[in-house]
């Protein structure tokens, strides 16, 4: 019999928007919810936080024993004080997301204290290179076939993941009943809709939200393509946000006509990010390898026109022209032809609209999905409990 108030445990990076959207998703009156950070930090605004043990991880003692020990200890430190947390809360779930640092660093704390064990653990692989890429590379393989091994329940935000995962080991009967799911919990549609105040068609602002370099995507083809494009979609304000130095210095390479029209952010809190989004008419988003970007379904419900690469998790999906427009990330000419097209063709714009205000309700709708993932802990908890009680 499960308590009045199933209580599901997550470890996951406290900083993390995708982390506070999806442990937000549970309804307080069904569930009672707990998170805790990784790395060991103090309580953040808007998780609900089992409180820090940051006050003594800065203490000389903890300074003293980083020192010698480095990340051994901070793993045994955190372990320990997981354990300490579990037995006093008593989670009926334990959920990690993401493979590293949160599954790997559970699977260090499960194998060494197997009280752990008792308790059913959920595991959600994020759709970016941890599965794609990671897998490739041996030592890596074998710690997600360690984490695919041992955990109760495994959820992807793609089906290319779920394949990935079943080819490295995963007993399929792990494989989660809600099939592919947003690595936030979906989107609130009706919230994201009524932030347009205007047809996209209307707006000449383009967004650029990952203004970095990093495995899973690249910034320096996007500015080769505004530079191509430049003559053809301009009057325009690019909005670029999350830069780094390198592409700070590359953007101050650009023309002055075009670095004239750019509004540059460093990281923005979600909101304001989803803000600039509904205001904008092209929301740029070629990456190398993904799942299905959560920037994506946001665009789709506030009526913007993605920019996305072709790669396999999103062409089976998202038609060329219809849902998206395609253009690979290494490719500048591609992503200017796109980016000409969706400036200069207003029709287009209102049709792409139109197309994903249905789809997004089917694919992503937050308030759906809810629902389905309540059950799924309930479920996983009564038959992990029945279980025990047979043995």
């Amino acid at each position: 019999m499960l308590r009045s108030r199933t209580k599901v445990l997550f470890i996951a990076l406290s900083a993390s928007t995708h982390t506070h959207s999806w442990v937000t998703l549970l309804d307080a009156g069904t569930f009672d919810v707990r998170l805790f950070g990784l790395p060991i930090t103090a309580r953040v605004e808007g998780a609900m936080s089992m409180g820090s043990p940051a006050p003594w991880w800065r203490s000389l003692g903890g300074r003293i024993g980083r020192k010698i020990f480095g990340e051994q200890f901070l793993n045994f430190y955190q372990a320990s004080y997981l354990a300490r947390i579990v037995r006093r809360w008593r989670p009926d779930v334990i959920h990690t997301l993401g493979l590293d640092p949160a599954s790997y660093f559970f699977l260090y704390a499960r194998n060494r204290l197997p009280s752990l064990k008792t308790i059913p653990w959920m595991v959600t692989a994020r759709g970016g290179p941890e599965l794609s890429l990671s897998r490739l590379i041996p030592e890596e393989a074998e710690r997600i076939r360690m984490v695919l091994n041992e955990c109760d329940h495994f959820i992807a935000d793609n089906e290319l993941n779920y394949t990935y995962a079943r080819e490295l080991g995963l007993d399929p009967a792990k494989a989660s009943p809600l099939g592919v799911m947003p690595g936030t919990g979906g989107v609130d549609v009706e919230a994201l809709e009524a932030m347009r105040k205007a047809p996209a068609s209307t707006s000449r602002l383009i967004l650029f939200p990952k203004a970095y370099e990093c495995p899973a995507s690249k910034a320096l083809p996007v500015f080769e393509a505004l530079r191509i494009a430049w003559d053809k979609i301009q009057p325009c304000e690019i909005h670029l946000t999350a830069l780094i130095p390198e592409t700070r210095m590359w953007l101050a390479a650009l023309p002055e006509s075009i670095r004239r029209s750019c509004r540059l952010y460093d990281r923005i809190p979600r909101q304001e990010l989803l803000a600039l989004m509904a205001k904008s008419r092209v929301v740029l988003a070629p990456s190398l390898t993904d799942g299905i970007p959560n920037t994506l379904y946001e665009s789709m419900a506030v009526g913007a026109v993605p920019i996305v690469s072709p790669i396999e998790t999103l062409r089976d999906i998202f038609v060329d022209g219809t849902n998206v427009m395609y253009a690979r990330n290494l490719y500048p000419e591609e992503i200017a032809h796109a980016l000409i097209k969706a400036m200069n063709d207003d029709a287009l714009v209102d049709a792409i609209a139109t197309t994903n205000r249905q789809l997004i309700r089917h694919l992503a709708n937050r308030a759906d999905i809810a629902g389905r993932v309540g059950d799924c802990y309930n479920a996983l908890a009564s038959d992990f409990n029945a279980a025990l009680r047979i043995r």
